[in-house]
């Protein structure tokens, strides 16, 4: 009954114990049947000893037969499990009353049991869990209970958990791989001698008695934990399946070779899927990719706000563990958590949650967030799990369901609260063309970062901590190279660098084209079939989806079609934009670079020098590899273009200035121009205060927002995505890093202009290669 105990019918005659698991009178009684029918085990003197469905208490007949002798020597320990499977039209989700009663009602009660065992007996089925003989039980519990210090009265409760355990297994060879769903076994859970030393040690500190802080753990556990269940898994991605369908295509896309690797990672041990968090739909999107290919579902991370009436229970059922917002302060909880983990990857559960955190308001993958990633990484630590792979999954749309409210966010107005309704918006829809794209990346391991030796309990502070972010910014560059370019975000990236002026049809099919040869040449991801994406009627189809949502302008004439960014909807285009440029960004701090060199006299070294201060201007905006790899990544990328670059950029500004002029595509414009337009509003916005430091951020980003939409009317910025509140915050995070905001100096004026001019520098030039590129469209 556990992965160490060799499992097979006996050979010698002996007694059977049947450890049923059975909820009800009919149940039971279906296992006597069974048993009646299956003379192997009915012809051995045998008992028959409920388990039930309650965790805790299962063991407490086992127990009282064991301490009577009436249990004795070494019998055989068989379980048997009732299942009971849900229709087909709850596990595919075509009716959303009968799923909301399914998952209300999970497991029928007596009176359905006996309906539905005379009118759809398919649906009842007895699993037979792999049995053992009690010595060998026995064996196993001295092996791991008994090692811990855990007295042998507790034999009887290690028998029915190792049966539970047998009989989740035996489950899942009938229903398939994908219903591997994690119990909580409380007393697991919170009996662990480690744990208790723990909590006692918690309760001397706090000056309170070792049952009150187990009875405050049990209703911490209680509340965090994910209650899976077979039928709930059916109905809650019967849910997710239709919730992605209601607003995309029904068919979500994903490369089969990746999900094949994935697999074999999940059947070697546990791992860990850290997805981009683009919408409220991406882990739904990812749980439903796996669970349609027999591949178990992570458990996944939530917020204690989504346990809210209606949706609760069913999140809960559908492997939801709910977090409190924060809990830094409750050490009881922290310990909770602490060894719940711990004992999800002790049972080589596998885990999901968003990288970011929160959801990207921009489109473009947000800093890592080290909360939950700490309290794995230390359950690797202790549990010695080194081989833990964190899988980076990168989730994109042709279309996001909730980009609207982001651009209000960016606007500065508040977001509305999720809540159930929020659940409904995304079941309602009719469905539509646009597609989900579910990419897997490579996976990081603690052994990457650091060698096994060292991931031990002695690990010290600062180590840990470089050990978590080594991990996070690892995996979040190879998220970022999952992440596969489409249509969408190559249009609006194109039609972004143009502000008002139009394309005409033939223009951005040309100039699509001159993109894709960069694409294909570096072998970015491309999803959409990378020919289909040059055809001019492939492009129209695009920008007419991206019309029929408000983002693209159409005007018709005698001179033919022209098209544009809609008034208004700049932000929205960016979102889309900002999902692919973090692939050139290098190339656009090259072009920068170059234009600078071709105003210097020593221009090799000029080009060097202002190519690592771009790089440390945008550091808070994308992922930058280190300084080395972002030299030798920069030395790449110009060898690319032309292989004798450094000997001509050492002839002089004449040489950078040809340099540049043989790029093709010019990227930067449409890459950095709303960053290093917001940039220059905070910085002209920090000048106008002088010597004062800025005492409260709320405020003075709001004024920065006045700023910048008298600076659009004015048009010294480009555009108006450039007016965004996530951009001043980010703006505001590296001039405090810089000491330009709170921290008063005799030189704070002048810094803050010697900011304010670089970035000025910056934007003049973005000026000319916008004048560059445009000068080369046919349109």
């Amino acid at each position: 009954m556990s992965e160490n105990v060799v499992v097979q019918m006996p050979e010698r005659e002996t007694d059977t114990v049947f450890l049923v698991e059975a909820g009800s009178s009919f149940e039971l009684n279906c296992i006597r049947k069974w048993i009646e029918e299956h003379p192997r085990h009915s012809e051995s003197d045998a008992k028959l000893v409920v388990i039930g469905d309650a965790r805790d208490g299962g063991h407490k007949e086992l127990k009282s037969l064991m301490d009577g002798g009436d249990i004795s020597g070494d019998p055989w320990l068989q379980p048997l499990r009732v299942i009971w499977k849900p229709s087909e039209d709850v596990r595919h989700g075509k009716s959303f009353v009968n799923t909301w009663l399914a998952t209300v009602f999970e497991k029928p009660g007596r009176i359905r049991q006996k309906l539905m065992g005379g009118s759809a007996p398919d649906r009842l089925r007895v699993a037979e869990g792999q049995g053992a003989f009690l010595s060998s039980v026995r064996e196993r519990f001295d092996e791991t209970w008994g090692s811990e210090g855990v007295r042998t009265t507790r034999l009887p409760e290690f028998v029915v958990r190792q049966a539970v355990i047998a009989l989740d297994r035996a489950e899942r060879s009938i229903r398939g791989a994908r219903y591997k769903v994690a119990r909580l076994l409380m007393g697991d859970v919170v009996s662990s001698p480690s744990f208790q030393r723990d909590l006692g040690a918690l309760a001397g500190t706090l000056g309170r008695s070792l049952s009150e802080v187990e009875t405050e753990t049990k209703t911490y556990l209680d509340e965090m934990s994910a209650r899976q269940t077979p039928v709930s898994l059916d109905i809650a991605m019967g849910l997710y399946r239709r919730a992605c369908r209601s607003h995309h295509d029904a068919n979500i896309d994903y490369d089969p070779e990746e999900l094949e690797q994935l697999r074999e990672w999940m059947e070697e041990g546990p791992v860990v899927l850290l997805v981009t968090h683009k919408s409220m739909l991406d882990t739904m999107a990812v749980s439903t990719v796996l669970f349609e290919h027999n591949i178990p579902v992570p458990l996944t991370f939530g917020g204690i706000n989504l346990n809210t009436f209606g949706i609760g229970r069913l999140a809960a059922n559908a492997g939801i563990i709910f977090l409190r917002r924060a809990f830094q302060d409750n050490d009881i909880y922290k310990a909770t958590f602490r060894r719940y983990v711990d004992y999800l990857v002790e049972k080589r559960f596998s885990l999901m949650w968003a990288l970011e955190g929160t959801r990207s308001r921009t489109g473009k993958l947000l800093p890592p967030r080290y909360g939950l990633m700490n309290y794995v990484v230390e359950s690797i630590v202790r549990t010695k799990t080194h081989g833990l792979r964190f899988v980076p999954v990168s989730v994109t749309y042709d279309q996001i369901t909730e980009v609207d409210d982001y651009v209000i966010e960016q606007k500065g107005q508040d977001k509305k609260p999720e809540g159930a309704s929020w659940f409904l918006k995304f079941i309602t829809g009719k469905g539509s063309d646009h597609k989900i794209y579910v990419r897997f990346g490579e996976p990081v391991t603690a052994l990457d970062v650091m060698p096994g030796e060292s991931l031990n309990e002695d690990l010290a502070g600062p180590d840990k901590k470089k050990l978590v972010e080594q991990i996070a910014i690892r995996a979040a560059v190879r998220l970022n190279d999952a992440s596969p370019i489409n249509l969408t975000s190559l249009l609006t990236l194109i039609l972004l660098a143009n502000g008002p002026r139009a394309r005409t049809l033939e223009g951005l099919t040309r100039t699509v084209c001159s993109w894709m040869d960069l694409v294909d040449s570096r072998n970015i991801p491309v999803v959409g079939g990378n020919d289909k994406l040059r055809t001019p009627s492939q492009i129209e189809a695009t920008l007419t989806s991206l019309e029929e949502n408000g983002v693209v302008t159409r005007h018709d004439s005698g001179l033919g079609a022209v098209f544009h960014i809609a008034a208004g909807q700049y932000h929205k285009a960016a979102y889309y934009r900002n999902t692919a440029i973090h692939f050139f960004v290098t190339d656009a701090i090259i072009e920068l670079a170059l234009l600078h060199a071709a105003e210097q006299k020593d221009t090799e070294m000029a080009f060097w020098r202002e190519a690592l201060a771009l790089r440390d201007l945008l550091k808070f905006e994308f992922y930058f590899a280190t300084r080395e790899d972002f030299l030798k990544e920069v030395r790449e990328k110009m060898a690319e273009r032309d292989p004798e670059w450094q000997s001509r950029l050492q002839e002089g500004e004449a040489s950078a200035r040809t340099l540049l002029e043989a790029r093709e595509p010019v990227v930067s414009q449409g890459v950095l121009r709303s960053f290093v337009d917001a940039y220059q509003v905070l910085a002209d916005a920090l000048v106008q205060r002088g010597g004062q430091p800025i005492e409260n951020k709320k405020e003075f980003l709001q004024l920065c927002m006045t700023y910048g939409a008298q600076a659009h009317l004015l048009q010294r910025v480009f555009s108006e995505e450039s007016l965004s509140k996530t951009l001043y915050e980010t703006a505001y995070k590296l001039a405090d890093h810089r000491g330009l905001i709170a921290e008063s100096s005799e030189t704070l004026t002048n810094d803050r202009k010697i900011f304010a001019d670089q970035v000025r520098s910056v934007s003049r030039r973005l000026e000319i290669l916008l004048g560059l590129s445009i000068s080369r469209q046919t349109d």
